[in-house]
């Protein structure tokens, strides 16, 4: 039997291990990941886990909601064997609104929600970097090869001044970026590291300069790009070229899936395609219940 519980009643090993089980288990559904973006979250669980769903969840004016966390790309129903297909008709009438990433619509009932389809693009490492590097995109390749001699990989750096970084050159252009989003940021990097599941990649110039920088989340068999930043200098040094070609060169002939995280922004999805990766699709699925005097603010 399917029930709602709050985070309170989930038993939280239980439910890690249900993730690890699961056919379609992913990091941002791991009850510690959750616990920081969403620290309010509930789920859809049955008796055994053997089925469960995450419902990040908010409460604003009176009303819950079901929003998609920060740093967060994929959730949606997880499960061992049986597809739950009524899985989103379980989630409780308390929620006026939904706007909730899954990682797949296949089989699920979703006749009630509007679907908008995502991006994501991921990167086998099991070739060798001579296959791999001939998959890249010819302007990938040139962008490599023109700053293979002037840059140097760091694994350690300041992850404050990797942040004013993103600030300065990036996060005042994405609309919604909040200084909260900051916050819930190092909380995460700060879990990651506890939990050894952190690799930090930067690069610096010939006078130690910190010119860019990756965060990659380690989950099973695949590393998640999961926040980078890059400097005005960086980017004409070519230095997130640098930074990820060095990181496939390193991982070679392993068993590792590259994640990188995607965008539906064009040039973003350019870059990633650009070192051979494969495009997936995810999707969002949208329902608004709310009076009709406050629908038109989540329009």
């Amino acid at each position: 039997m399917i029930k709602h519980l709050s985070n309170k009643d989930i038993d939280k090993a239980k439910w890690d291990n249900a993730i690890a089980q699961s056919c379609n288990g992913n990091l941002y559904a791991t009850s510690w990941f959750l616990d920081v973006v969403s620290p309010a979250w509930s789920a859809l669980v049955n008796d055994d886990y053997s089925f469960v769903m995450p419902l990040p969840t908010r409460k604003k004016i009176g009303y819950m909601y079901m929003f998609q966390p920060v740093f967060t790309q994929q959730l949606g129903p997880f499960y061992k064997d049986v597809f739950p297909f009524e899985a989103l008709q379980l989630i409780p009438e308390e929620y006026k609104y939904i706007d909730l990433n899954i990682n797949s619509i296949l089989g699920l009932d979703i006749k009630d929600f509007r679907v908008i389809e995502y991006i994501n693009y991921t990167l086998s490492l099991s070739s060798s970097y001579d296959q791999l590097f001939k998959n890249y995109a010819y302007n990938t390749k040139r962008n490599v090869r023109k700053c293979l001699d002037s840059l140097k990989v760091v694994e350690d750096f300041n992850d404050t001044e990797a942040i004013n970084i993103f600030k300065e050159n990036r996060g005042e252009k994405i609309s919604g970026y909040k200084n909260e989003n900051y916050t819930i940021l190092l909380g995460l990097l700060k879990v990651l590291k506890e939990k050894n599941k952190l690799e930090k990649w930067g690069v610096i110039s010939i006078d130690g300069e910190l010119l860019a920088s990756a965060h990659f989340a380690v989950y099973e068999n695949t590393r998640v790009f999961l926040f980078s930043s890059i400097s005005v200098k960086g980017k004409q040094q070519r230095a997130m070229f640098y930074l990820l070609d060095r990181f496939i060169y390193r991982y070679q002939k392993s068993n590792l899936i590259l994640d990188f995280s995607g965008s539906n922004d064009p040039e973003l999805g350019r870059f990633y395609k650009g070192f051979g990766s494969d495009k997936t699709i995810y999707y969002k699925l949208i329902k608004n219940k709310l009076p009709f005097f406050l629908k038109w603010f989540k329009k």
